[in-house]
């Protein structure tokens, strides 16, 4: 699916993204983490496999600190509108500083809805689909809004999956699900991310914290026991340094799986575009998307992509 020329405005995003969820070969509703890479620690909710593109959405003892620190503090993460088109006019046409910047939210608390092995079905257990999808965008100081539901069965009910035959929610698959070094280059500050010098650095962090807590007067058992297990996890499942293999957690960071689907719910909500001088036309919503640079230490990973909506210039 590529941006269509006629009458489409695409709003192009990217950001990162928090999903708490357990990993094989635990089953994907295992809400402390038993045998796969992640774990839910002391004082933190239990994993959700919610979706959550706004660090507003997360509680604090869910998000965990980092070292390399992106995004950096839990208010700077998010998916954001970073750039506007409409391929359709040919004169300069520039919609931008009403919706730049505006917040993108998968609502519902979305997951990706798979088996993790345990139904070894061949399409959700390795290429989830993403349910329920409604995306909105919002930029609250402009009053721009744009919401709308895909529903996964054809006749617009929201039927789930394991109601309905493959076909009906075939377009919901991602396209593409393998390591990139678009990812990489995204999620890195400076160029292609060395993912072992990541993960390397990630634990000489935490080591570090270690140190200092145990060095204090009143240390906390608990920050403590936390940090040891985040450092037991990444050794554990970190390549061996004499061989070029990646082990398993840093593999997962330059997966990119890519979405590729109509928006074709009823109802859609458009407010605020006035503003763009236009307005919105009715037909399906397209959207193409990618999520990757997961990290399974702080759960968070990365999200790029974009949203046609029909929309006629005035």
């Amino acid at each position: 699916m590529k941006e269509n020329t006629v009458n489409h405005l695409y709003l192009h995003f990217e950001g990162y993204f928090q999903c708490r969820l357990a990993t094989d070969p635990d089953p994907t509703r295992e809400g402390r983490g038993v045998s796969g890479y992640t774990y839910a620690l002391a004082g933190e909710d239990d994993l959700d496999q919610v979706i959550y593109l706004q660090g507003e959405q997360i509680p604090d003892k869910n998000y965990r600190e980092s070292f390399p620190p992106y995004p950096g503090p839990k208010a700077s993460m998010g998916v954001r509108v970073t750039q506007v088109t409409y391929p359709n006019l040919v004169e300069k046409y520039d919609p931008g500083d009403e919706i730049l910047g505006a917040k993108i939210f998968l609502m519902d608390n979305p997951i990706y809805e798979m088996r993790n092995q345990i139904v070894s079905d061949g399409v959700q257990r390795i290429a989830p689909i993403i349910n329920p999808f409604r995306i909105r965008v919002e930029k609250t100081d402009s009053g721009f809004v744009l919401e709308r539901f895909d529903p996964l069965a054809k006749d617009g009910s929201n039927t789930p999956s394991w109601q309905l035959e493959f076909a009906d929610y075939q377009r919901r698959v991602p396209a593409y699900n393998r390591p990139s070094d678009e990812v990489l280059e995204a999620v890195s500050s400076e160029g292609m991310m060395d993912v072992r010098a990541y993960y390397q650095e990630r634990k000489e962090w935490l080591m570090t914290k270690i140190a200092l807590e145990k060095a204090r007067d009143e240390p906390d058992p608990i920050k403590i026991s936390n940090w040891e297990t985040r450092l037991a996890v990444i050794n554990e499942y970190s390549g061996d340094p004499d061989s070029s293999t990646p082990g398993f957690i840093e593999g997962r960071v330059a997966l990119q799986s890519i979405w590729e689907h109509s928006i074709r719910g009823g109802n859609p909500i458009g407010v605020g575009l006035d503003n763009l001088s236009g307005k919105l036309l009715p037909g399906d919503w397209q959207t193409r998307f990618w999520m990757g640079g997961w990290d399974g230490d702080v759960m968070r990973g990365y999200m790029r992509g974009w949203l046609g909506i029909p929309f006629e210039k005035a």
